[in-house]
């Protein structure tokens, strides 16, 4: 009968074998013969187990070593990272591994570019966990486009010994107001500015067209994300609808140089069509009361009609 030792090495040997992947997760692979995973999950296994090491000598900068140990989960101590990330004759690593060519900027990970491409991927994932705050997990998922659970942001903003994160990723030493991300003159500051990428309507997914000054989003990505947010519809359908009518109001039928508006029920939230704005104000002072605007056209038919005038027999 084969020994335990024996059979273990009668499995390993064998090249039928999936590769279990990391955490338990498979990651489609085979496994090489007479190793327990694939060559790629091999690599990410001992790089990080040698990753969390505390007895790694910092290799340094240039090849010389500084006499330093590393940080738990960097290959650097922290001044030579620090030394490493400031350096500006970096080429950007691009995403997926698959240098762009671009240059990075100093202490970024990546260019502009790629940092956009990277972030926006990220936060595309559903599955992500939240990171909590003061790096303790809190066991909630991130929504999608979000870096953290609602619950984590308001309790992030909330704070008020946060430090404001300053211009360019240099603090300005000011701290953020409540529920705020930058200080105050931080902010005016970047309001001002003419350079600044619209974040697209969903503030995750950039559009490649720029703010204008004073405004968080360009003006087509501020009225769909208007849209979104009070009506439910995004910018395309609005058109198909404003199309549809011709863009004439559909109570008045008139056409109007300004854009119409999306009347909706306010107890069902339910679109139904568009309006100039005089006669969706009408609709909304009158409580959206037929009663009330039968009335109010009987009134007026009423006291349209021309008065016979009493003449006086002698």
């Amino acid at each position: 009968m084969p020994t335990t030792k024996e059979r273990k090495r009668e499995y390993l040997s064998r090249l039928d074998r999936p590769c279990p992947g990391q955490n338990k997760v498979r990651c489609g692979r085979m496994c090489r013969k007479g190793s327990g995973k694939c060559a790629q999950c091999t690599r990410a296994y001992n790089r990080n187990y040698f990753m969390h090491k505390l007895d790694r000598p910092c290799p340094g900068q240039n090849g010389f070593s500084c006499d330093r140990m590393c940080v738990i989960g960097r290959g650097y101590c922290i001044p030579c990272d620090k030394a490493y990330k400031a350096r500006l004759d970096m080429p950007c690593p691009g995403v997926n591994k698959i240098r762009c060519g671009r240059m990075r900027k100093k202490g970024a990970t990546y260019c502009v570019p790629c940092g956009r491409e990277s972030n926006s991927a990220f936060l595309a994932r559903e599955n992500r966990p939240c990171p909590g705050q003061n790096g303790v997990q809190c066991g909630r998922m991130c929504k999608k486009g979000n870096s953290h659970c609602a619950p984590c942001k308001r309790e992030h903003y909330a704070r008020i010994d946060r430090p404001c994160p300053g211009q360019n990723g240099v603090r300005c030493g000011r701290m953020c107001g409540k529920g705020n991300k930058y200080c105050t003159p931080c902010r005016l500051e970047y309001m001002s500015r003419l350079d600044r990428p619209c974040p697209g309507s969903d503030y995750a997914t950039p559009c490649s067209r720029m703010c204008k000054k004073g405004n968080n989003q360009c003006e087509a990505c501020a009225r769909e994300y208007r849209l979104l947010a009070n009506y439910g519809i995004n910018l395309a359908e609005f058109e198909e609808m404003n199309e549809a009518q011709g863009g004439a109001c559909k109570i008045c039928s008139k056409t109007t140089t300004k854009v119409l508006r999306v009347d909706h029920n306010r107890k069902t939230h339910v679109v139904r069509e568009l309006l100039c704005n005089p006669c969706n104000l009408m609709i909304g002072l009158a409580q959206e009361s037929p009663e009330t605007l039968r009335s109010g056209a009987e009134y007026l038919e009423k006291h349209s009609r021309p008065k016979l005038m009493a003449v006086e027999v002698v």
